[in-house]
């Protein structure tokens, strides 16, 4: 009868054993949170969410806190040189344009609703150094609110928020 109570009393640590590592596994394999993007000024934007490395859920945290799932699933018509080409075009084109060398990048996204209209555009990385009369960040903003209505989605989407996020030099 002692033989039977202790081979049961180990059949039973090996059944929670197990039931224990799957569970953790389990636990373990649902979303957790990867990285926290910030803009120039430390101020949260993204939350990445992953299970395998690689985002498969991303939440754009907007100006007053709301929370929204979005897709990465836009892009400009024309493709990346042609919105590189349309910055150039205003930045050099502007009437008080002031033909200083940047020779910089600017990290931004830019959020867009379910109609293509621009919702919130942040900037990641400043232009540095020119901290003069002229506001080139507030400038490359303005440059990035004028492509309203060049965006078309990648594929079809099942949210109604779309993410781009870019780099732009200015040389």
């Amino acid at each position: 009868m002692k033989l039977k109570n202790l081979n049961m009393t180990f059949n039973v640590k090996i059944f929670n054993s197990i039931f224990f590592l799957f569970l953790f596994n389990s636990v373990y394999s649902q979303n957790s949170k990867v990285a926290i993007v910030r803009d120039a000024d430390s101020i949260p934007i993204l939350n990445f969410y992953s299970r395998v490395g690689s985002p498969d859920s991303i939440v754009y945290i907007m100006p007053n806190g709301k929370k929204i799932n979005v897709n990465c699933d836009i892009e400009f018509k024309g493709g990346l040189n042609t919105l590189d080409a349309f910055c150039d075009s205003l930045y050099y084109n502007q009437k008080d344009y002031n033909y200083q060398e940047l020779n910089e990048m600017v990290r931004f996204s830019i959020i867009l609703d379910n109609n293509f209209h621009i919702q919130d555009i942040r900037i990641y990385s400043r232009l540095l150094g020119y901290n003069g009369k002229f506001d080139y960040n507030k400038l490359f903003k303005k440059i990035l609110y004028k492509t309203e209505g060049r965006w078309k989605v990648k594929t079809i989407s099942s949210k109604t928020w779309h993410l781009y996020i870019g780099r732009h030099w200015f040389y």
